[in-house]
This record gives structure tokens, sequence and C-alpha cells, in this order.
């Protein structure tokens, strides 16, 4: 729980509580990153390794990334 929020928005205290049990129920799976792959598709995109590895992690998931950042969108499909 984010104690550190919930002192400093009390009067968003039962938001905060609503979006933890929210996260709690959705089915997240992870994912081992080849940061070799993530580097290599930087040096290939010109894109920071930080973006890298979202566009990465939604080609190896099959996914669809949403961004707006322009220069990561150019490679999103």
């Amino acid at each position: 729980m984010d104690l550190k929020k919930i002192n400093y928005y009390p009067e968003k205290s039962s938001d905060i509580f609503n979006a933890f049990q929210l996260a709690a129920n959705l089915q997240i799976e992870l994912v081992d990153v080849d940061h070799t792959a993530v580097v290599v598709l930087a040096q290939e995109t010109s894109l920071t390794t930080y973006d890298a590895a979202y566009l990465w992690l939604s080609r190896e998931c099959r996914g669809v990334l949403i961004t707006l950042d322009k220069q990561l969108k150019k490679f999103t499909r």
C-alpha cells in the first residue's frame, strides 16, 4: 500500500485503496527481458534503452504499444 500517497492526499484515500484493489485483480504476466536484444534494438532505432525496452516488450508479447512519444511511435505497428 502506498502510505505516503494516502498521508499526502487523505481526501483521496478511498480512491487510492480502490486503485490497489483494481490492480490486485489484473492478470499480470512477468516476462524476462532480453537485455542484449534491448540494447541492440536501441542501437538500431536510436531510441533510449528505456524506450527500446517498451518497444521490445510490445514486440515480444505481440501487443500494441500506445505512446505519445513521436520517436518511439515511428517503430510501432
